[in-house]
């Protein structure tokens, strides 16, 4: 698949029926810092690539995630689209929050967390928010544990009864600097099929 943000590698595992798609991305941390009613440590704002950017906001449990409601980008600037807070070069897109609380390691050893995004409105299964993440986690983890591969498990839209589970695997550059690869995955239901002719 070819998107604006360049070519998809899309890939299906037969045996678990999961799809697997290499994401392109130019993952960027920004100045800005926004602060949530719902804890004092002061959230940072990414871009996984130019144009969809995400505020991570980490909370301590899962009952201070159920009063999550709002993209703070729309709070502090009127709008999911006022790209103007972010480092120069990069004031384009969208601005979404998403809440995120660690659930420990699951049986394939990857680090679960539940989510929640609001952009315009609360969103059931984020891929870039998700892949962001990843890419945030990753490099918070320390340096000695060089490239990975680091694996983590998201379970999105819970709380609005639209459960999406999301597997990232992220790669580091060498020495542990930058990201140099983003696999996404989940599983599919296929909900249609036809061609379109362009």
């Amino acid at each position: 698949m070819i998107t604006k943000a360049g070519r998809i590698p899309i890939s299906k595992d037969v045996e678990t029926g999961e799809v697997r798609a290499v994401i392109p991305q130019n993952f960027h941390v920004h100045e800005v810092k926004y602060v949530s009613d719902l804890t004092s440590v002061p959230a940072e704002t990414t871009s996984i690539v130019k144009g969809m950017s995400f505020i991570f906001v980490e909370l301590k449990d899962l009952e201070t995630l159920a009063k999550a409601r709002e993209n703070l980008n729309v709070k502090y600037h009127g709008s999911t689209y006022t790209a103007t807070p972010l480092d120069e070069g990069w004031q384009v897109g969208l601005i979404g929050t998403m809440y995120f609380v660690s659930q420990g390691v699951d049986e394939f050893g990857r680090k679960k967390y539940r989510t929640r995004m609001f952009g315009s409105r609360e969103d059931p299964g984020t891929g870039s928010a998700s892949s962001a993440l990843g890419c945030y986690l990753a490099l918070k983890e320390e340096k000695e544990a060089g490239k990975g591969p680091f694996k983590f498990a998201f379970t999105q839209g819970v709380e609005m009864g639209r459960k999406n589970e999301i597997s990232v695997e992220v790669s580091r550059g060498e020495g542990g600097v930058g990201i140099e690869r983003v696999v996404l995955s989940g599983k599919a239901v296929e909900v249609m099929e036809g061609t379109l002719e362009v």
